[in-house]
């Protein structure tokens, strides 16, 4: 009777023992849980603001290959005038790639390498702020969930009439 009493005491001993194990891990697997839980949404939160920060680069690295393409800068003699955009370039540019079925396809295969899905337009802001070149434009086909825009003052220079006017270049980056 004694050894089956022992016995008897033995087991609800282990017993007991056994459930402070389970509830330790229990305890153990929740606090796990709710760490993955926090290490996630840092994880996304991080993510999200590399890929802001890498549209945010992308806008910048077109704005500075249009500021520097041939096709719209200024030059004098060979000597390039930076962040100037001749009005008569972007005129022969825009009427190039309008009429011309070749432009048309330089336009969406070259300047696509370049550009991808963005936005391109000049506006003159002074002293008279009525015209406006729209340089690039390709959205369609775009899977966009963000828009960057990246505005860049330059002066416009008008050969015709020999004068400079301020102007505002907009690149408006889709991702």
């Amino acid at each position: 009777m004694r050894n089956r009493v022992r016995t008897l005491i033995f087991v609800k001993k282990s017993q007991i023992r056994m459930m402070e194990t389970i509830s330790v891990l229990l305890v153990f697997l929740i606090l796990l849980t709710f760490v993955m839980i926090f290490y996630i949404n840092i994880s996304r939160s991080t993510q999200g603001a590399k890929q802001d920060d890498l549209s945010n680069l992308k806008a910048v690295e077109i704005s500075q290959t249009i500021s520097f393409m041939p096709e719209f800068q200024c030059s004098f003699k060979n000597i390039v005038d930076e962040n100037c955009f001749d009005i008569m370039k972007i005129n022969a540019f825009r009427q190039y790639v309008e009429t011309d079925t070749l432009g048309m396809r330089s336009y969406n295969t070259t300047y696509y390498d370049l550009f991808e899905y963005s936005q391109i337009i000049v506006y003159e802001i002074y002293p008279k702020s009525v015209n406006s070149w729209l340089i690039y434009n390709r959205t369609e086909g775009a899977d966009i969930t963000n828009k960057k825009n990246t505005f860049i003052p330059i002066s416009l220079y008008n050969a015709t009439t020999n004068q400079y006017t301020y102007g505002i270049l907009n690149v408006t980056v889709y991702s």
